[in-house]
């Protein structure tokens, strides 16, 4: 695509293809202009323009069929592109105002132009983030994965990228002084060599994830409205884009949303937040032998200890109130959540996962 940006979304506004995948969820489409994206990544500003506006227009109050999008967006432009007052003829409307299409069109391009400010007042305050178009303009590493299969990449820190299938990264090793920094668009298993002087950071639309040396994964596709990092070892610091400064690129300190192993975070952009929470199956992190689990009138206190130890997931509970409770029990293959169940059915206890914790709610025994 070519043109101004203005130019690139109207381009994508009035493609039947483009619309086809918005509009509808047409997952043959979708795949293609995702493809597109990775492969056109000077484009990706434009597409997501492209996609707020025509998502903003499915509302049930503002619906426009393709012809009066086509035709009246069109009119509306050529008439504000008009160089002389001549050539605006008022037409002669028998509907009030607000209910004819040329309102709906006018603010329909309204609302074009206004999406084209926000994106540019936005980027401004990201522009010392980075983005995909930056990387790649400064001669950095771009990797691009169009396969149906995973593809391993190995970076020239030593660190290690398991790139998912339609996905992209750009990677810098910067200079002895700086961060080393990737910008992702999709899905990647990362492991990374531990430098605590050079943290490692991961850019995505949404996220930034900063660590030390660890292993975890984030997914962030540009058509998924959520994006979640997942740690599997160590430890993570997990900020939004937009909140994301230079401050926060110092090494030796982690602040922002601390994430350990078994949990992760989703942000959501319908609600604009992050959440951390328990993975859906939690891994064993410690060894453990064939008995450890077997537990006869073992009190409750070290039951979840070991529980803690094994899976790295916090687990909060009165510790006074359950003083008195044991448990005689067995496991073997049953998963984290499994065994949870049982232990909290045998003195009627009730759990939840509150901010990646395991929460106990109990009425303690006697």
């Amino acid at each position: 695509m070519k043109g101004t940006l203005q130019d690139q979304v109207e381009f994508l506004i009035f493609n039947y293809s483009f619309r086809k995948w918005v509009l509808f969820g047409d997952d043959q489409e979708r795949l293609h202009w995702e493809n597109y994206g990775l492969e056109h990544p000077d484009a990706q500003q434009a597409i997501d323009l492209a996609v707020s506006f025509l998502n903003s227009i499915k509302c049930e109050d503002f619906s426009l069929s393709d012809d009066e999008v086509n035709i009246e967006v069109k009119r509306i432009i050529s008439i504000l592109q008009a160089s002389t007052p001549q050539a605006i003829t008022p037409p002669t409307y028998r509907l009030k105002f607000y209910q004819t299409l040329v309102f709906k069109a006018a603010a329909v391009f309204l609302l074009i132009s206004t999406l084209v400010f926000a994106w540019y007042q936005i980027s401004s305050r990201q522009d010392s983030i980075g983005n995909a178009n930056n990387f790649a303009a400064a001669g950095k590493n771009e990797y691009l994965n169009n396969t149906a299969q995973s593809r391993t990449i190995l970076l020239s820190d030593g660190s290690t990228v398991v790139l998912e299938k339609n996905s992209k990264l750009v990677y810098s090793n910067g200079t002895a002084a700086e961060s080393r920094e990737a910008y992702l668009l999709g899905k990647a298993f990362f492991s990374v060599k531990r430098d605590p002087s050079k943290p490692f950071i991961v850019y995505t639309k949404s996220l930034v994830t900063k660590v030390l040396g660890t292993s975890f994964t984030i997914s962030a596709y540009a058509s998924d409205p959520q994006a979640t990092v997942v740690v599997k070892t160590g430890k993570v610091s997990v900020f939004k884009t937009i909140d994301f400064s230079d401050n926060n690129k110092k090494p030796f300190e982690l602040s922002g949303l601390i994430v350990t192993p078994n949990q992760q975070v989703t942000y959501s952009a319908k609600a604009d937040e992050l959440n951390k929470q328990v993975v859906s199956i939690p891994a064993v992190l410690a060894p453990v032998t064939a008995n450890e689990f077997s537990f006869k009138a073992t009190p409750l206190s070290n039951v979840f200890k070991l529980m803690q130890h094994v899976y790295g997931i916090n687990i909060l509970y009165d510790e006074e109130l359950l003083s008195n409770c044991t448990l005689t029990a067995s496991f073997s293959s049953e998963s984290f959540y499994e065994k949870l169940d049982l232990i909290c059915k045998s003195f009627n206890a009730q759990y939840q996962i509150i901010e990646g914790n395991v929460v106990i709610s109990a009425a303690g025994c006697k």
